[in-house]
């Protein structure tokens, strides 16, 4: 993963000098599990939530189905390539 840091960019400390950009190496597998699981979370937790603050503005409801389909379909193609 490649990052940037636009507070580190514009500091002076000379400790964070050069470090406000470069690359992350991190293991698919734990990637992707982290990526479920804090999808998980997310459409658990805080969609809700959103859906009913949008509701109370907008006097609509927004369809998170679309994101359970895509969480599904990620965890799906993992665990298949997981179990061979």
């Amino acid at each position: 993963m490649h990052y940037y840091e636009d507070l580190l960019a514009n500091t002076d400390c000379p400790e964070y000098e050069g470090k406000h950009k470069g690359v992350v190496e991190v293991p698919l597998k734990e990637f992707i599990e982290d990526v479920l699981k804090i999808s998980r979370e997310y459409l658990e937790k805080y969609a809700p939530v959103i859906e009913e603050i949008r509701f109370k503005h907008k006097g609509k409801k927004e369809d998170y189905n679309f994101l359970w389909e895509l969480y599904q379909e990620v965890k799906e193609l993992y665990e298949k390539v997981e179990n061979g």
